[in-house]
């Protein structure tokens, strides 16, 4: 039975505590696979491609392009198949 988890803002190093959420490269009901790029986040350091942590099925995108989001924010949910 699959489940739905909330994939969280990762950690970009020290001092970095926010985000800007630049372009969203996935849409809800798309299927991605671990590793492939989701979004694109720009810090006060550089912009970042965030990869997937697992396969899945996005259910639903919880900040939008142009927000700024804190590390450790829900970023999105993921429809997965248990392990």
């Amino acid at each position: 039975m699959s489940e739905t988890i909330e994939v969280r803002v990762p950690p970009f190093g020290q001092s970095i505590d926010e985000a800007l959420i630049v372009t969203w490269l996935v849409a809800p009901g798309q299927a991605i696979t671990r590793g492939e790029p989701v979004v694109e986040v720009e810090t006060a350091k550089a912009t970042y491609e965030v990869p997937a942590e697992h396969d899945g099925v996005v259910e639903s995108l919880l900040a939008a392009q142009g927000q700024i989001v804190d590390v450790g924010a829900p970023l999105y949910r993921l429809t997965v198949e248990p392990a």
